[in-house]
């Protein structure tokens, strides 16, 4: 599996398939609408349809490349690709003032152990597509989960940084 940059899709948020830990959120189970009825979406979001899906709880914040850290450390963990593997660590550490930053360039696998490590998994499709977009108050999808438009003080938009976890 290729490695990322962009943790939200891969150890940036976890699930527990029941019960409440602390820095998680509860998602209401439902029915919602899944993908885009956009025509210039990407072909894999359409065509929209409904989806069932019981009630979940998700993390609220990233996976810090501090808790990342303490993983390999109690675990002594090694990617199967080690190909940019934390390529922007040196020496086994997190850059100076990015401890507090989400994890990147780790890959679906290297998610997936962390995942185990904690006692979560990772979110499937669906349910991260539930928790990022869909408004159970109206019950309608939005485009982003404060509305429809970007918003930089909401999210990391147009940037190819990352902000401290919890900052958006």
């Amino acid at each position: 599996m290729s490695v990322s940059r962009w943790p939200a899709f891969l150890a940036g948020l976890l699930l527990l398939a029941s019960g409440c830990h602390g820095g998680m959120v509860r998602v209401p189970g439902g029915e919602f609408l899944m993908g885009s009825a956009d025509p210039v979406a990407p072909t894999n979001e359409m065509p929209r349809h409904a989806v069932e899906l019981d009630a979940f709880h998700i993390d609220i914040h990233e996976v810090t490349n501090a808790r990342f850290k303490e993983f390999l450390d109690e675990t002594g963990y090694v990617p199967d690709d080690p190909t940019d593997f934390l390529a922007h660590w040196k020496q086994g550490r997190p850059p100076e003032g990015l401890v507090d930053h989400p994890v990147v360039y780790v890959s679906y696998d290297d998610a997936v152990a962390f995942a185990g490590w904690a006692g979560r998994r990772l979110p499937t499709e669906q349910e991260w597509e539930r928790s990022a977009t869909w408004d159970p108050a109206d019950e309608k999808k939005r485009r982003f989960p404060w509305g429809p438009g970007e918003d930089p003080a909401r999210a990391q938009v147009q940037s190819d940084g990352t902000a401290p976890a919890g900052h958006h």
